[in-house]
């Protein structure tokens, strides 16, 4: 017999389950509650970590909006990708080579271009959108392959209201031949001074 134990089966048994108690509630303070603790503490430690560094980079000029400087400002990481997004726009004078791209590109896959009319340029600020409706002869996976290599582009166009349709049998095109109609958007910037 042990000493300091309670010969009566059932205090034994309270005891056995307050001791087991203890040791459970050890475990997972140690095992869960702890670790927990710690990885909140690092991820709050990671964010001042990088709110500091947001105020403190280094890098585009400061434009302060009341007393707070700008996102921009305060990551230049933020600027650069803006920057360079900014760069896909096309200017106005650029978007004669970009139709001139799209021609090229008809021809590579094997598409023929029945139509490329140009839509009314909508107005904005800071970039006007300009569409083109176009409409294009050849086989679907051909169209499929022209409309990625116009969206593939290096400047910014978006292709979309595609509508595809059987080509009408009065040309000599392959049965397989669909007519795509499409139009495509851009943004525009203003050809600078």
């Amino acid at each position: 017999m042990i000493v300091g134990l309670p010969t009566d089966p059932a205090r034994r048994g309270a005891m056995l389950a307050a001791t087991l108690a203890l040791v459970g509630l050890y475990f997972v303070h140690s095992w869960i509650h702890v670790p927990r603790r710690e990885r909140a503490e690092g991820v709050q430690a990671r964010i001042q970590e990088i709110e500091s560094h947001l105020r403190a980079g280094p890098g585009l000029p400061s434009t302060v909006v009341g007393s707070q400087p700008s996102q921009i400002d305060r990551n230049p990481l933020l600027g650069r990708h803006l920057t360079h997004l900014e760069s896909l726009i096309p200017a106005a004078s650029e978007l004669p080579a970009l139709l001139e791209s799209i021609s090229t590109e008809a021809a590579r896959v094997g598409v023929t271009v029945t139509l490329l009319r140009p839509e009314p340029p909508l107005p904005g600020e800071p970039y006007a959108t300009w569409s083109y409706r176009i409409a294009a002869r050849g086989g679907y996976h051909e169209i499929a392959a022209f409309i990625t290599a116009i969206a593939s582009l290096d400047r910014i166009l978006v292709p979309g209201d595609l509508h595809i349709h059987p080509s009408p049998g009065d040309e000599p095109v392959p049965a397989e031949a669909v007519l795509a109609e499409f139009i495509i958007r851009t943004h525009v910037r203003p050809n600078p001074p």
